[in-house]
């Protein structure tokens, strides 16, 4: 069945996340851009800038050159990087020096690792147990290649540093989008209501407003279906590959092409005719034509199994085997060693269906038959056209808003307990 559901934003909103997850990560490594201008023990250095704290291993981080002494300050530090020609600087442990032209290979930490004081001035910070104050001798920060290595080097101390942070923020994410689920289900219950409670009318005494009329569709230039080449004023085609999964899952259909077409139609119900603009509809029909082709076996075989066609439709034509093999190469569909599926549904010539929309006036009419037309209302959104009985919408209706209120409420409740518990609030 064709269904067009609410789709909650939580992709969005991860991705929103991860680009202020990215962003925090960035500041805390790269962006620590503060004047250092010690004066103990040393001669100012104005010029130098502080890039952050980084990580350090026994393969030194900063291999230049080194020297240890009892009376370190980052400026001193820092001269004598210079006088040897390096661009950075980084203190360690209190009391050492280290100079190098690059850096940052072992990843940046957090600030609160480079806690250890100077020896020559306890007022300042010189890195910590092998975690080096990286300045920049220069005073620009490193250039982009570098920046990118120290970024990607950063990511995963990054995340264990901050791993409960993260996690509630996944739980926040995960609320959120329970939340926008079961508001979208209590949406999908409105137009549940709206569809039960509005009576079929005549199209002879049709009324403006919102309508629910039924009747058989007819178009003077009809379109013509991909696949059965049946007339109609609407048709959609999909073709699947099948994904085989591991484990407990045993793999799922995924959609790798569609085409659709429509056009206005008229619905004539045999009291009159009314004109039918379907654009913004949501269809709910069963489909018109679904078939599998079965990838190559190892010896040969594979073919076209048995296609499933809607017994209240009756096709034109049935696609041969080699007009299905074409249609999916000529869409990209060309791996004879996968399983395949299409799918047809379409709004059929002259077979019935319902429509519920807003029956209004027609801006574009061309002569007095077509004042006014059927079409997604202004003030009223909800536009359905459906093969369907009036009894099996009003049930998939149903239980589709039952579904998103029952599931979003859960995980709603879920995600807020997990969260209060991570922030120690439960």
């Amino acid at each position: 069945m064709l269904v067009r559901l609410p789709r909650p934003i939580a992709l969005g909103i991860t991705v929103l996340a991860c680009f202020a997850i990215g962003f925090l990560t960035v500041q805390s490594g790269l962006s620590q851009d503060s004047d250092s201008s010690a004066q103990v023990g040393g001669a100012a250095t104005p010029a130098a800038k502080y890039l952050g704290c980084y990580a350090d291993s026994q393969k030194r981080d900063l291999s230049g050159a080194a020297f240890d002494a009892p009376n370190m300050t980052n400026a001193g530090c820092q001269d004598f990087c210079r006088t040897k020609g390096f661009l950075y600087a980084g203190t360690q442990y209190g009391s050492q020096c280290f100079c190098g032209n690059s850096f940052g290979q072992y990843g940046s930490l957090p600030e609160s690792s480079c806690n250890a004081g100077c020896s020559g001035n306890p007022q300042e910070k010189c890195g910590g147990t092998w975690a080096n104050s990286v300045y920049s001798l220069t005073g620009q920060p490193p250039p982009l290649s570098q920046r990118l290595r120290i970024f990607s080097r950063g990511i995963e101390p990054f995340i264990f540093a901050n791993l409960l942070g993260l996690m509630s923020l996944v739980y926040a994410v995960g609320l959120l989008a329970s939340l926008i689920g079961f508001v979208s289900g209590l949406w999908i219950y409105r137009e549940y209501r709206l569809l039960k409670d509005t009576p079929q009318a005549s199209i002879r005494s049709i009324p403006m407003g919102f309508v629910h009329v039924r009747g058989k569709i007819a178009v003077g230039n009809p379109l013509t279906s991909p696949l059965t080449q049946i007339p109609c004023s609407y048709y959609r085609a999909k073709i699947e590959r099948w994904e085989s999964g591991s484990g407990n899952n045993p793999g799922q259909w995924k959609e790798m092409y569609q085409e659709q077409n429509e056009k206005e139609f008229y619905l004539d119900d045999g009291t009159g005719k009314a004109l039918v603009n379907p654009k913004g509809a949501e269809y709910f029909l069963p489909e018109l034509y679904q078939v599998e082709i079965s990838a190559k076996a190892l010896f040969g075989g594979g073919g076209v199994g048995k296609p499933r066609i809607d017994p209240a439709v009756s096709p034109a034509t049935t696609p041969s085997e080699q007009y299905l093999r074409d249609y999916l190469a000529r869409h990209g569909a060309t791996n004879a060693n996968i399983n395949h599926r299409i799918t047809e549904y379409a709004l059929a010539v002259e077979h019935e269906y319902a429509v519920f929309g807003t029956y209004d006036e027609n801006n574009d009419s061309q002569n007095t038959e077509d004042r006014n037309k059927i079409q997604k209302g202004k003030n009223e959104r909800t536009y359905v056209i459906t093969g369907l009985s009036d009894q099996n919408l009003r049930g998939w209706e149903g239980c589709r808003a039952i579904a998103w209120i029952v599931g979003g409420a859960v995980f709603a409740i879920f995600f807020l307990v997990i969260l209060l518990a991570s922030l120690h609030l439960l």
